[in-house]
């Protein structure tokens, strides 16, 4: 997703021209924020503020570091002005090596004599967040404050594991007993299903829906009454539908099956979720993914409701809310955790991956969780954190 140059967008361009024009239009000491998540974006935010430095309205600015061995005061005398990045603590799931919110603020008398220019404090949503609530004093003194998040639709996009053993593992047992072929006809029409779902889940939309072809025995659209069962049966062959059509992005196809069948269910919930985050309806998206988890809870289906969990993790990131990511992602592990051994760690690896190109700090949490995985998940789970580091510029 992220190579070369990060396009932040018109909106993102627009802050960072105001933010140059206020550094432009202040003198002497001011005390900047910039609200940006580490990774491949800040990157981006800071190599634009440093093309700045030397600008004659604004003067040169040096590029602070933070290091935990060296106190505030010897790393900001820098006689210029400052970008300073490093506030954060390693990971999101570690404990901050240093207070830098309580060195700042017990020398903030003393910060226009280190940085005689602009104090640029480049920090995340909940560093920002603690810098309000802890420094109060502090953050009054600030004189402008950006803010720069990326809306990436890409990210709300449906999520499969082509690839993943439990699945695998599924689909050959399901393929095995529909070869055997003894079962009742709702036997076979559940194992149909099942085998249906499964494959979505590997991202096999053509075989999925071949499956689902041999499944309904009376017409999909009739003005004949249906018996209960019949009823079950059309529902979650629309559903299977629907799925089908979100894997390959057909929106309005998606939109119209689910619309035939209409009746209230977790799944059906979870699927109009996932088609209002893959169009870019949040608000909607998140309605009806809050409604899916109250049928999920009712009936007990955690399957369906780490689904529903990983796609509001999905919307929040899409939207740039890492403070609400970080909380649907905490849900998503609570569910998970107990079917690492199945389901959950091809869903925590699905996720982490999809994520971390653009917010590779924020699948700490993620990777830590499937430290009781599989053999198979722990390799993924190596690359990854290896992946991490590279985007963070946190090599050994």
């Amino acid at each position: 997703m992220i190579s070369g140059v990060v396009d932040l967008g018109r909106d993102n361009d627009a802050r960072l021209l105001r933010l140059q024009t206020a550094l432009a239009l202040g003198t002497g000491f001011q005390l900047v924020l910039v609200e940006v998540e580490p990774g491949p974006i800040r990157k981006e935010v800071v190599r634009r503020i440093q093309t700045w430095s030397g600008h004659p309205a604004i003067g040169a600015l040096s590029l602070v570091s933070l290091d935990p061995a060296a106190t505030l005061a010897a790393q900001l005398g820098v006689k210029t002005g400052a970008i300073v990045t490093g506030l954060e603590p390693p990971s999101p799931t570690e404990a901050p090596v240093r207070d830098w919110i309580a060195e700042l603020n017990w020398s903030r008398d003393a910060l226009p004599g280190l940085v005689p220019g602009p104090l640029i404090l480049v920090v995340s949503q909940a560093m920002h967040q603690e810098l309000f609530e802890r420094a109060s004093d502090l953050y009054s003194w600030r004189r402008h404050t950006a803010r720069v998040s990326i809306i990436a639709r890409d990210l709300a996009l449906p999520l499969t594991s082509p690839g993943d053993r439990y699945w695998l593992e599924q689909r050959e047992r399901l393929s095995g007993i529909l070869a055997e072929g003894v079962f009742t006809s709702i036997g076979r029409t559940a194992v149909l299903f099942s085998l249906a779902d499964v494959l979505s889940e590997l991202g096999d939309e053509r075989g999925a829906s071949g499956v689902l072809d041999e499944v309904v025995p009376f017409p999909v659209v009739s003005s004949s009454p249906k018996d209960e069962g019949e009823n079950v049966v059309f529902a979650y062959y629309g559903l299977g539908r629907a799925r089908c059509a979100l894997l390959r992005r057909d929106f309005a196809a998606a939109k119209a099956l689910l619309d035939e069948v209409a009746g209230g269910s977790s799944l059906e919930s979870l699927l109009r979720g996932k088609l209002h985050a893959a169009e870019g309806a949040w608000d909607a998206a998140v309605i009806d993914l809050e409604r899916a988890i109250k049928f999920a809870r009712t009936v007990w289906a955690p399957s369906v409701l780490a689904q529903v969990r990983e796609c509001l993790c999905q919307v929040a990131f899409a939207r740039g809310d890492i403070a609400r990511a970080r909380q649907e992602v905490e849900a998503l592990i609570e569910v998970a955790s107990a079917h690492l051994d199945e389901w959950g760690a091809g869903m925590l690896l699905r996720l982490a991956e999809v994520t971390v190109d653009l917010y590779p700090d924020e699948i700490a949490l993620l990777l830590d969780a499937l430290s009781s995985a599989q053999s198979s998940a722990r390799t993924e789970v190596r690359r990854l954190r290896a992946k991490r580091a590279w985007l963070l510029d946190r090599l050994p």
